[in-house]
């Protein structure tokens, strides 16, 4: 039985945001995403880049599977990335592990 390729998102923020360059794997709750398919993992890159600002770029890519990660079977994902800021005026720390979905059913919560 051959090995199973499993795919994420690279997120890369450039050096030329004002919070500096940084680089890491998409997350949802701290937990690294990862996807079955390459389809999977490019429309989910295609989707974060059309709402991040242009210091900010996502990748798909082949990556090693890693231990409580969150699988992906399909494009029906969440829309959480962490790890780099979505444009200058957002900054999320890549070892924090929030995710934007976290945050928006916080204050849903406290509506």
């Amino acid at each position: 039985m051959g090995k199973e390729t499993t795919y994420g998102v690279w997120a890369v923020r450039s050096g030329a945001s004002i919070f500096g360059h940084a680089e890491a794997w998409c997350k949802e709750d701290g937990k690294p995403l990862e996807f079955d398919s390459r389809e999977a993992a490019e429309a989910y890159a295609k989707e974060m880049n059309s709402k991040t600002s242009a210091n900010v770029h996502y990748y798909a890519q082949e990556k090693e599977p890693e231990l409580g990660a969150v699988r992906k079977t399909s494009p029906a994902y969440k829309r959480s990335c962490i790890g780099v800021a979505l444009n200058d005026s957002i900054l999320l720390d890549n070892k924090i592990g929030i995710s934007f979905q976290s945050i928006f059913n916080a204050l849903l919560e406290l509506r």
